[in-house]
């Protein structure tokens, strides 16, 4: 099944960006998150169920479902490695 296109939608608590695979990262940078100034918590996203994937699918062990404190440049690799996650559900 082909997944829409890329979609980004915000709220006043973060983003998400939706690619084409079914996968998508969460930033948020909300008062409640793992963050601080300039940094954001990130979560990796199934879109198909709506449930936060464990981020061994980039090859990366954060101890749990969401990393806190992220950089803009760690922000930047981790959009990409998402972006390049290969569903097999799309073959």
């Amino acid at each position: 099944m082909k997944m829409e296109p890329r979609k980004i939608q915000s709220t006043n608590r973060g983003f998400s960006i939706q690619f084409e695979n079914g996968y998508a990262i969460s930033v948020v940078t909300h008062e409640m998150a793992y963050c601080g100034p300039g940094t954001a918590e990130i979560a990796i996203v199934y879109v198909k169920d709506d449930d936060l994937v464990d981020p061994s699918v980039i090859g990366e062990d954060w101890g749990d479902t969401v990393k806190g404190w992220v950089t803009p440049d760690e922000l930047a690799s981790y959009i990409a490695k998402v972006q390049s996650i290969r569903n097999t559900e799309n073959i």
